[in-house]
């Protein structure tokens, strides 16, 4: 059995729709307030529940605070090692890249500037200083 819907005139369909809206309008503050809040709302659960699994793992492990800071502490200054290292790599390998490319590094392209600037500086010197020198 099918039943049969009115339609809405769109005059009242469209004050309707226009009634929504000024109940369901917020102000871009309003909306800002709301997102910060929800994400560090977000951040804060993630936080707890973090320091929640943590504590869990040392209980499990008997590993007290104190020894898994040390951990960190060591690990940390090891990745700082490891990131140092890769640095060095990945610049040795871009001059390397740039030089099979025939493209000149900074310091080549600051000298041939320099020795232009020299050049430039020698000719608008009169002629009769240029011989003398």
């Amino acid at each position: 059995m099918t039943t049969r819907t009115k339609k809405m005139p769109p005059a009242t369909r469209a004050k309707r729709s226009a009634n929504r809206a000024v109940k369901n309008a917020r102000t871009t503050g309003g909306m800002m307030r709301e997102t910060w809040g929800a994400a560090v709302g977000a951040f804060t659960a993630a936080e707890e529940e973090m320091a929640r699994q943590l504590r869990g793992l040392l209980r499990r492990n008997r590993i007290s605070a104190a020894d898994a800071s040390a951990a960190l502490s060591g690990l940390s200054a090891r990745l700082d090692r490891e990131r140092r290292s890769l640095g060095r790599t990945l610049d040795g390998a871009l001059h390397g890249a740039l030089a099979s490319l025939d493209i000149p590094s900074r310091r080549e392209v600051a000298d041939l500037t320099r020795k232009v600037d020299q050049l430039t500086q020698r000719l608008a010197q009169p002629a009769r200083k240029r011989r003398k020198a």
